[in-house]
């Protein structure tokens, strides 16, 4: 068994994995460089929040509490939602009385994300004080840019417990994505190296780049492999033969006879991330990933690689 990292230390939710931070131009990665890795991760995530004026991008089950009346005036039943977008409504509590969300159109009817609410004018409900203006307004619901996810593939195995900080998946998954099984999320904070119960031949010969499988589909393009102590990255899949890249992540070169191959598939989580709640669920339960947006995604790598790129020069 292989551990590539150094456990959980993440404090937020990334816009980029580390994989992709260590699979860019001039980053040289290996096992020792994630935590230098997680750590620009980390920072840089932040700083797109605060270019983008915004608290989170991803997709958190929150209760926003709102004084009302607002001390500037605003029009009465309408509630702006500023750097926190509303993805979907769940319940709204004003003055301490229920409102039912059937009551409520949001802005704008293209969204989500909506950037406010408005009581219908048709509505026989009104937003009340209450004892008090402050924070009498109360809003459940799940708040960020985007819930767009991407099928990624099962558990293999059942999560039976709520305090289970392991899972094993069906296919390669990066340090940093947030997942979805059932009706929780999990963030990935780190992973391990296991068998996958296939071997291979290869040379100590840079062009020694196809690797014969007896499972081709069984692996991932993209994914890191491990035989022995030499670490290869999935270039391309043809039918049982991968085609890798040789010693990457700062490994040797080296000959390997009918020697186990070991993939990135046991990961460590964090459980009932974004405002969700721990649960338990069965082997084969889907697992779905939030899909950082694009331009996000891009520019927090652009950032991590710039942190990076300077520690080394010394902030020259």
């Amino acid at each position: 068994m292989r551990v590539d990292g150094h456990g959980e230390r993440m404090t937020g939710i990334w816009y980029a994995t580390r994989e992709q931070v260590a699979q860019a131009p001039d980053v040289q990665h290996a096992a020792y460089a994630s935590e230098r890795i997680d750590s620009v991760l980390e920072s840089s995530s932040r700083d797109v929040e605060k270019l983008l004026h915004i608290k989170w991008l991803f997709p958190m089950t929150a209760t926003l509490t709102f004084d009302f009346p607002e001390e500037w005036g605003p029009r009465y039943g309408r509630v702006w939602f500023n750097n926190t977008p509303l993805l979907s409504l769940t319940s709204i509590t004003s003055g301490g009385s229920a409102i039912p969300t059937s009551e409520f159109k949001l802005y704008p009817s293209s969204g989500p994300p909506h950037n406010r609410i408005e009581l219908s004018k048709a509505s026989t409900y009104g937003l009340s004080v209450g004892t008090t203006p402050q924070q009498s307004l109360s809003i459940l619901g799940s708040f960020g840019l985007s819930s767009d996810e991407e099928t990624l593939g099962t558990i293999t195995a059942a999560i039976t417990t709520t305090t289970a900080t392991t899972l094993t998946a069906s296919t390669s998954i990066g340090v940093g994505r947030l997942l979805h099984i059932d009706s929780e999320r999990l963030l990935v904070t780190d992973k391990t190296f296991v068998t996958s119960a296939q071997t291979g031949t290869l040379t100590a010969n840079n062009s020694a780049t196809t690797l014969a499988v007896t499972t081709g589909s069984a692996f991932i393009r993209g994914e890191e492999i491990y035989m022995d102590s030499e670490r290869m990255l999935i270039q391309e899949i043809i039918g049982n033969d991968l085609v890798v890249k040789r010693a990457t992540g700062g490994t040797v070169l080296a000959a390997h006879t009918t020697a186990t191959i070991f993939y990135g598939r046991q990961l460590t989580v964090k459980r009932g991330a974004a405002g969700t709640t721990a649960a338990t669920h069965s082997s084969g339960a889907t697992v779905t990933a939030w899909e950082i947006p694009g331009p996000a995604n891009e520019l927090c790598i652009a950032y991590a690689l710039w942190r990076l790129l300077s520690r080394s020069a010394g902030w020259a």
